[in-house]
């Protein structure tokens, strides 16, 4: 079931999702091409193009979640998948996992505009000063790597979870006909105290690596498997209160 679940929000959610794609991979190709035949006319209007979908990107993406998370779960006609038999864990694993690849797509895609807008612009690779930074820090080890991927990972997972205790939380507390209004207001609230509960952990990790800076003159870079944990800590408990609120609270429209 579960997979059946996840093939029917990849259905439900690629046509809104491609066509963003399809427009900065087409405008990034168009931008190298013209580089490439030294037409700088047509490379300037691309890259401005280019900065345009790029930009909007973000915009788009959690806009598309919004939709994802609220209006086809709990907006009318409601999201069809919560009236088969299949258990909420099911429908929520299927969310969060349909909206990871989005989210790692659309990370993808926004590197690649960057990376477009930075050679067509400067006319250099940034590789070889990733590879020389990398070889010159001594950082990244495999564990170190491995660390960074997993907060990567975990805040990804934070964010989806975010959204979709926000909707639940919502439609548990208000259900009048200003659930815009109420919903905006819900997110400064709710962020406002996530971001402190993440901030006593991270910030102090963060703030201790600045003042070593004052003390040795080197910057020693945070333990990222705490960061990391952090956040995977507070999109469980995300997870569990939304579990929580759409079995046993949440009356779904």
């Amino acid at each position: 079931m579960l997979r059946k679940l996840i093939k029917h929000e990849f259905k439900a959610s690629y046509r809104v999702y491609l066509p963003i794609y399809i427009t900065i991979v087409g405008l990034g190709l168009l931008a190298l091409l013209f580089h490439w035949v030294n037409n700088y006319l047509l490379t300037t209007v691309i890259d401005g193009l280019l900065m345009t979908a790029v930009g909007g990107l973000g915009i788009f993406t959690i806009y598309n979640l919004i939709v994802a998370m609220g209006q086809r779960v709990y907006g009318k006609p409601g999201y069809l998948l919560f009236a088969i038999p299949s258990p909420t864990w099911k429908i929520m694993a299927s969310k969060i996992i349909t909206h990871f690849v989005w989210l790692a797509v659309t990370a993808m895609t926004f590197l690649f505009g960057i990376y477009v807008i930075i050679f067509t612009i400067s006319d250099s690779s940034i590789f070889p000063y990733l590879v020389e930074f990398v070889e010159e820090s001594g950082y990244f080890t495999f564990s170190n790597t491995t660390a960074i991927l997993f907060t990567v990972l975990s805040y990804a997972l934070y964010f989806l979870t975010f959204f979709m205790f926000l909707f639940a939380l919502l439609n548990l507390v208000y259900k009048g006909s200003h659930k815009v209004l109420y919903g905006i207001l819900l997110y400064f609230a709710l962020d406002t105290v996530l971001s402190y509960i993440t901030s006593l952990p991270v910030g102090s990790i963060w703030m201790r690596a600045i003042m070593n800076i004052g003390y040795t003159g080197q910057f020693e870079m945070p333990s990222f498997w705490v960061i990391g944990a952090t956040y995977f800590g507070v999109a469980v408990v995300l997870a569990l209160a939304t579990y929580f609120i759409i079995d046993r609270k949440t009356e779904l429209q």
